[in-house]
């Protein structure tokens, strides 16, 4: 089934909304407010919010979700690094004892515990805050990203979008892109559609030589996504360690494109080509941005 048909009707927001008086959205923060109630509320009905859950929530912000969350969870643990918010935070914390706030860059502190997330990414870290995520052992995570960025991490093999991000996501969740959320539910409205994405955290689905080597074999093989695996692990050389390698890969995956495989085949190639210890070097991060401007 393509990304499309699985979609939601998206926010039927129209007017632009504003933010409250005397607050400041802080672009070298990739700050974007959700200030639409309809959205807000349905984060918590897809998270499955109850009052058994301990929450986390990164960038609370103006402390709007913050408080629902608070009214519906046992515990809410919310992260925030802007201290323009602190009178608005501590406020709601003196309303609701089972709040405890962080103040920090949420890709530095340590996340504490959680059964579910509940969160509005802001954009220049979505992809980075969203691993971080899944390092833990949690239940539920509905999250606000860039649209793009959720199609990208729920595609399957063969849909547009689908990437080694995709892959190593779905190693250890299950992901479902749930309904588009129009830039005019933000103040400021940000230049691009966002998306809202549901993760169920999962055992780990398939093995994999280690986190970083599976990392550079994705980055390098999706250098060469629409070529046949065969061709496209010629990126790794051609000398007789890559060469033994490929010889026992089976044939009908040799003869794939590299875009239709699944991650648990990944997964298969990746130990194959430890076993008989093939170098894997690091892509750099312009190579792959350039990779990445064509889907």
């Amino acid at each position: 089934m393509r990304q499309g048909s699985r979609a939601k009707r998206g926010s039927d927001t129209n007017v632009a909304v504003k933010l409250p008086a005397g607050v400041i959205a802080r672009h070298e923060l990739g700050q974007h407010f959700l200030l639409d109630e309809r959205i807000l509320c349905q984060q918590i009905e897809y998270a499955g919010i109850t009052s058994a859950d301990t929450v986390l929530e990164i960038g609370a912000g103006l402390g709007n979700l913050t408080a629902i969350l608070a009214q519906t969870s046992a515990k809410v643990v919310a992260i925030e690094a802007d201290s323009q918010f602190e009178d608005r935070l501590e406020k709601l914390r003196s309303m609701y004892p089972n709040l405890d706030l962080i103040w920090g860059d949420a890709m530095q502190v340590t996340f504490p515990e959680f059964t579910k997330a509940v969160a509005n990414l802001p954009y220049r870290v979505a992809l980075p805050l969203v691993f971080k995520i899944l390092d833990h052992s949690f239940h539920t995570a509905v999250l606000i990203v860039q649209v793009r960025l959720a199609r990208r991490l729920c595609a399957r093999p063969g849909e547009p979008g689908y990437s080694r991000i995709s892959v190593a996501a779905q190693r250890v969740a299950s992901l479902r892109f749930l309904e588009t959320v129009k830039s005019a539910a933000f103040a400021p409205p940000p230049a691009v559609d966002s998306a809202m994405i549901r993760l169920r955290r999962t055992r780990p689905r398939f093995a994999i030589p280690s986190d970083e080597q599976f990392k550079r074999f994705l980055d390098a093989i999706f250098l060469r996504r629409t070529a046949a695996l065969q061709d496209a692990l010629g990126i790794f050389g051609r000398g007789p360690i890559v060469t033994a390698a490929i010889n026992e890969t089976p044939k009908d995956l040799l003869g794939r494109i590299v875009e239709t495989l699944t991650p648990a085949e990944f997964g298969f190639i990746s130990c194959n080509l430890d076993k008989f210890g093939v170098i894997l070097p690091p892509i750099s991060n312009e190579l792959k941005r350039k990779s990445q401007k064509y889907y």
